[in-house]
């Protein structure tokens, strides 16, 4: 048992750290990029392009959640090293993820007439059909060959994948910014977002290859992908409700408000989106070990300590995000995107909370996923997807751009609080009393983070005057340092 915690503490290090370093690269590049692309093609188009995203990450939803099933699956054959049953379950995930290709691509040019009813106030030209039928493609392509970083992650390789990204992520974003100062062109700096997924993807193919030698093109097996439909259908509840917390925002804000504040929130989204990012990538190895743990696991009091410490876990990566970010981010907007891009206050901490939310409460998601209890969280699914769309749709019609957000954050607390009942009442199997000391613990939580976060606005504010970028960097290190001593302060008080 030592050596198998042993083993998993190895992983989860080189996973996190290639990760976290996959993360880091990939943020410094998208606001870089970003930045030029708003200076050379204006903030318009990239309203565009954002809305553009979120209206094909909803034909992605042809995915059916195959990828959730397919790693679940492949957690018992991998640790019994059943190779024929592995090959089978990965020709399975080949041929849907083909099909899904096709079809996103098909489906993409049926829209096309609808585009001019999501794109308020834009001219509907034949560019921007030539654009969404671009970025349509990069969407599809990115399955092709893609599936194989199924098998990475379920096996617990996923910094292959990472290390591959970093590369191909750095190469084409300089390219993609050369694009875009010399040449001013849009056009092909879509090609170039194609080019590269299709290169990561048949890299990771190939590396692959080598390490699985035992994976070979055979014929469907019926049963297997039977089984796998079971879950896929209780996971593809997950998925549209997975689309509607993390695109339908900017579609409602394109309809209602416009293109235009798309591209403006969208500042403020790519960094909370980023920040999300990073603890996924600091935590996300952990799903799979998690994975593992739970399918060799029976007595319920480990299971128990498991979910708590690493419920306390996410709450300290939290502060360590969620408070520098509140303190920071209209500053950051400022040097990074002009004063002229500012939203209100109301904003920041609107989004800060949806952060705080996802990265504690997905704990609950990653036991729920391990023990691939898929069918008791369709309900909670399909309850909170509709109460994301209609009170964010009703609260912009009455409040704005913020009635939209608030709407998700809504939709949020929901999921947390029936996740979090489904994993103490069908993993964990204890007394409804121990379930509301996790809440009054989780609100002692929020009440310890609201402190810390008022005290680093003082702390900030009593800065003096200088550079932007001088006191954000210097702010930013002491507030940093602040944090991780409320972070040391929970973890040695135990």
């Amino acid at each position: 048992m030592k050596d198998m915690k042993s083993k998993f503490a190895s992983v989860e290090f080189k996973n996190s750290s290639i990760g976290l370093i996959s993360q880091a690269v990939s943020i410094i590049l998208l606001f870089l990029s970003r930045s030029v692309f708003i200076n050379t093609l204006g903030i318009e188009l990239l309203g565009i392009n954002g809305t553009f995203a979120s209206i094909v990450n909803a034909l992605s939803l042809a995915e059916l959640g195959f990828q959730s099933a397919i790693v679940y699956c492949l957690y018992t054959p991998l640790n019994e090293k059943d190779y024929k049953q592995v090959n089978d379950i990965i020709n399975i995930i080949k041929r849907v993820y083909e099909g899904v290709a096709v079809f996103i691509f098909a489906a993409s040019f049926a829209i096309l007439p609808f585009l001019k009813f999501v794109l308020k106030d834009v001219e509907i030209t034949n560019s921007i059909y030539v654009f969404f039928i671009l970025q349509s493609l990069a969407t599809s392509v990115s399955y092709i060959l893609g599936y194989r970083r199924t098998l990475l992650y379920a096996d617990q390789r996923e910094y292959v994948s990472k290390i591959v990204d970093i590369i191909c992520n750095l190469v084409f974003t300089i390219c993609k910014i050369a694009v875009l100062l010399l040449l001013n062109n849009y056009y092909i700096y879509l090609i170039l977002q194609i080019g590269q997924v299709m290169s990561s993807n048949a890299i990771i193919y190939f590396i692959s290859s080598r390490k699985y030698a035992y994976l070979r093109k055979s014929e469907i097996n019926k049963s297997l992908f039977f089984k796998i439909i079971k879950y896929v259908k209780d996971v593809f509840v997950a998925r549209i409700a997975g689309y509607v917390y993390s695109s339908t925002d900017n579609i409602i804000v394109s309809t209602f408000i416009g293109a235009t504040a798309v591209g403006i929130l969208g500042n403020y989204g790519l960094v909370a989106s980023n920040l999300k990012t990073l603890s996924s990538a600091i935590l996300n190895p952990l799903t799979p070990i998690i994975g593992n743990m739970l399918a060799v696991e029976n007595r319920k009091q480990n299971k128990k300590k498991l979910f708590e410490n690493y419920t306390k876990i996410r709450f300290i990566i939290a502060i360590v995000l969620v408070v520098p970010m509140i303190v920071l981010m209209q500053d950051f907007i400022t040097y990074y995107a002009g004063s002229k891009f500012l939203l209100t206050n109301k904003v920041v901490w609107l989004l800060a909370i949806d952060l705080y939310i996802h990265i504690v409460h997905s704990v609950t998601c990653d036991f729920i996923n391990g023990e691939g209890l898929f069918r008791q969280e369709r309900n909670i699914e399909i309850t909170g997807a509709v109460m994301n769309i209609v009170s964010s749709v009703f609260l912009a019609h009455y409040i704005g751009l913020e009635g939209v957000l608030l709407g998700t954050v809504i939709s949020q607390v929901f999921f947390w609080i029936s996740r979090s009942w489904l994993v103490y009442k069908n993993i964990l199997s204890t007394h409804k009393k121990e379930y509301f000391i996790y809440w009054i613990k989780n609100i002692g939580y929020v009440i310890y983070a609201l402190i810390c976060c008022i005290i680093c606005l003082k702390i900030y504010r009593i800065i003096p005057d200088m550079n932007i970028l001088l006191k954000m960097v210097l702010g930013g290190i002491i507030i940093e340092f602040f944090c991780i001593v409320c972070a040391i302060i929970i973890i040695v008080n135990k």
